[in-house]
């Protein structure tokens, strides 16, 4: 690149230049160890559209900078659309030494670049772990001497936070323990410090994968992050392979911006959809009130996003719905099979001794299919005093596969198990199956039909994906969804039961008819009938 070239482009393509450059040189195993995948200029920009903090000296965060790319950008965007701008501080944290050469590069030229706009801006750049160093916002740490650590306050944070599980026994998670759960993610770190770092009427933008809306990991995160934060625009990406496409990522990814909740009561949420980068600039927008859509779900904070009309309406549908599994008298719990533990009692083959075990490979919509020929998926277990206590006994079920792949068009795929399929006292069910079943009486054949059939329907699928945003189906969502009265549910089995071949196509009309029958109307366009 010439030094003419270099400067007649903005720092933010600058940035986007160096780091496209960079990540060419770096595999794939080290982007995923660090989980650095450089913003795209495009989204960089849309991000930095989404700022409304204007005062004469701003003071910026970028938590994981990479080459600077967000920064650049939000400083570009600050400096060209607010004249009262006089002084930019940036602080910059990147651990990746390998990169921070070309981060000083484009810092350096986006200075020139304020410089020459009449701002003067500083930077600092710290080769230091975010997390680690900056630990002691969540709590009243002291220092040697006594005195209480630095915490100073930002205007703007902005980030593309990295994003990989850490164990428990990591030190930045023990560090964090107030607002992680289990096996957190870094990324549920890093906005959770920025929600504490950010000052009363600052505001942060981040992009990040959407798995914290909801699901039991990131509760506890959820309610420190949501008691101090207030997000009033989330957008939404409909293809889970465009915002970082050149890296090639599969990821269900969500811009936001939120600010301090101060006290105030949450106002409305804009909710802007894109299908990639392309039409980025042209997102659809929706505008929301905060209730109903963000807060306390059953205890638990969630936040739905619904970008479609559909959606909108099936929210409507679900809130007029107060049952809940438990109150139904249906019990949901996880397979107890977990394979690698118990390897000596698999079988390939039938024996006189051995049971059926099943995974998720075996549960298809509305169907088991047992067995089949899938490596590394024996389809018997011995029955034995040791292997008696992870099976169950052979009643009627629902099985619900715990995990959908990316590529799936269904999150929920349930089919009803009957007694009658195998003559045995005893099942295995793996670890990657969910299974309902009657808490005081067993499930009748109908009710497990009816029970599969509501959850492979459209309206079900749509609502979980209104909140849930990972791959994963765990029993505590379930057990917190909201459900129709059980005359409903059974008279959905009455319908299907019986029936030789059970398709989308047929489950969806049921459940529209059932519902237009007591009153709730809802139809699906013809295009969603063959949603899945």
């Amino acid at each position: 690149m010439s030094g003419s070239s270099a400067d007649s482009i903005f720092p933010s393509q600058f940035a986007d230049q160096i780091g496209e450059s960079y990540t060419e040189t770096v595999t794939n195993d080290f982007k995923k160890a660090y989980g650095q995948f450089l913003t795209p200029v495009k989204i960089a920009r849309f991000m930095a559209t989404l700022s409304t903090v204007r005062r004469k000296v701003l003071s910026i965060l970028d938590p994981g900078c990479g080459t600077g790319i967000l920064t650049c950008a939000l400083v570009e965007q600050a400096i060209l659309t607010a004249d009262e701008i006089r002084e930019i501080s940036i602080t910059a944290y990147e651990l990746d030494s390998t990169i921070l050469p070309k981060t000083e590069k484009a810092f350096t030229k986006l200075r020139q670049w304020a410089d020459r706009k009449g701002v003067k801006l500083t930077y600092q750049i710290k080769e230091e772990d975010f997390v680690l160093s900056n630990a002691h916002y969540l709590s009243m740490v002291q220092d040697l001497f006594g005195h209480l650590k630095d915490k100073s306050k930002y205007d703007i944070i902005i980030s593309n936070p990295p994003y990989f599980k850490i164990p428990k026994d990591d030190l930045r998670a023990k560090a964090t323990a107030t607002l992680n759960k289990g096996q957190p993610n870094i990324y549920a770190i890093f906005l959770g410090l920025a929600a504490h770092m950010l000052s009363d009427h600052g505001e942060l933008i981040f992009i990040t994968p959407r798995s914290f809306t909801a699901g039991p990991y990131f509760e506890r995160f959820r309610k420190v992050f949501f008691s101090k934060i207030e997000l009033d625009h989330v957008h939404v990406f409909d293809s889970r392979n465009k915002a970082f496409g050149r890296d090639k990522v599969l990821q269900e990814n969500i811009i936001f911006r939120g600010h301090p909740l101060n006290g105030h009561t949450p106002s409305a949420l804009t909710i802007s959809t894109s299908l990639g980068l392309e039409d980025l600039n042209t997102p659809k927008v929706r505008k929301y009130k905060h209730t109903g859509l963000f807060g306390d779900k059953n205890g638990d904070s969630i936040l739905f996003l619904p970008t479609t009309d559909l959606e909108d309406r099936v929210l409507q549908i679900f809130d007029k719905w107060t049952d809940r599994l438990g109150k139904l008298d249906i019990g949901i719990s996880t397979g107890p099979v977990v394979s690698f533990r118990v390897t000596d009692h698999l079988r390939e083959a039938y024996r006189d001794s051995t049971v059926p075990l099943l995974w998720l490979p075996n549960v298809r919509k509305m169907k088991i299919e047992h067995p089949i020929a899938k490596k590394g998926k024996c389809q018997f277990i011995e029955l034995s005093n040791e292997s008696r206590p992870l099976l169950v006994r052979n009643r009627n079920y629902v099985l619900l596969r715990r995990f959908s792949a990316k590529s799936d068009k269904s999150r929920l795929v349930a089919a009803p198990y009957y007694s009658t399929e195998f003559k045995v006292d005893y099942i295995g069910l793996e670890n990657h199956l969910n299974y309902l079943y009657g808490l005081t009486q067993e499930l009748s054949e109908e009710l497990a039909t009816g029970l599969a059939g509501l959850l492979n329907s459209t309206l079900f699928d749509l609502y979980f994906r209104t909140f849930n945003g990972n791959t994963q189906v765990s029993a505590t969502e379930l057990r917190n969804m909201p459900f129709p009265p059980i005359e409903f549910v059974e008279s959905l089995g009455q319908k299907l039961h019986h029936k030789s071949h059970i398709d989308q196509e047929l489950i969806d009309l049921s459940v529209c008819d059932l519902l237009n029958s007591i009153g709730i109307y809802f139809q699906l366009p013809e295009s969603t009938l063959t949603y899945a």
